[in-house]
């Protein structure tokens, strides 16, 4: 049995070893499509809102989601189904972001990022301006 269990931990490291990781695929990205996911979530005529107490997979929010999925690929047709999914997802996960942040016990955490965001805007609008000043090729 002890030999058994051996040759299993030894097949899995090697099959580990061998496979190179799964690399996580990054969902599609289309900003139109994300502004209108937006723009009819909020809209005001809209009853179907996302609830950021509960996970995306919860009832409620699979109702919102297909709803917005099915109002969304009307608008876009020709659109990859898993491009108008990831823009929804990725609305929800930005709506409870929002949530989350304006918690009581995560207010100093939301301050915290705002500085961080502001200092790495000012950073990227710096070397901006100096690549912009220095003539091609000197940099």
């Amino acid at each position: 049995m002890e030999s058994e269990m051996r040759d299993i931990a030894q097949w899995f490291r090697q099959r580990d070893q061998q496979a190179p990781p799964a690399k996580k695929r990054k969902r599609m990205r289309n900003i139109s499509v994300s502004e209108a996911v937006r723009r009819l979530h909020n809209a005001e005529s809209n009853t179907h809102r996302y609830d950021p107490q509960t996970s995306v997979s919860s009832p409620h929010n699979q109702d919102v989601t297909t709803y917005l999925l099915n109002e969304v690929a009307m608008a876009f047709p020709a659109q990859d189904p898993y491009v108008l999914k990831a823009s929804c997802k990725t609305y929800y996960e930005t709506i409870r972001k929002t949530y989350r942040m304006n918690q009581e016990e995560n207010l100093q955490k939301k301050e915290e990022d705002m500085i961080a965001a502001r200092r790495r805007q000012r950073r990227r609008r710096l070397i901006f301006k100096l690549r912009k000043s220095v003539p091609f090729g000197r940099l």
